[in-house]
C-alpha cells in the first residue's frame, strides 16, 4: 500500500472515530443520568443501577481506546509524512 493511500485510509479513520466520540459521551452521559435517577427513585434497582455504572465504566474505555486510537493514526501520519518528506 503506498504511503498516500495510508494516509488517505488513516484520514477517513481518524473522521470516523472523531464522529464517534462525542456519540459515546453523548451515551455515557445519558447512562450516567439515568443511573442517578435510578438511585434516587428506587433503591430496589439497586443490580440495574450497578450494570449501568459497569456500562457506563464500558462506554467510557471505548471512549479512551477512541480517543488513543486517534493519537496513534495522528503520530503514524506524522512518521509517514515525516518519511515522505525525507524522500522528496
Amino acid at each position: 500500500m503506498k504511503a498516500k493511500e495510508i494516509i488517505d485510509k488513516e484520514d477517513r479513520m481518524m473522521a470516523n472515530i472523531r464522529e464517534l466520540i462525542p456519540k459515546i459521551v453523548g451515551i455515557r452521559l445519558e447512562a450516567q443520568k439515568a443511573a442517578s435517577w435510578i438511585n434516587k427513585y428506587d433503591a430496589e434497582l439497586a443490580t440495574a443501577s450497578e450494570e449501568m455504572s459497569e456500562a457506563i465504566d464500558a462506554l467510557y474505555r471505548a471512549e479512551t481506546a477512541m480517543g488513543n486510537a486517534h493519537q496513534y493514526l495522528l503520530v503514524s501520519q506524522s512518521t509517514i509524512k515525516h518519511g515522505l518528506d525525507a524522500e522528496a
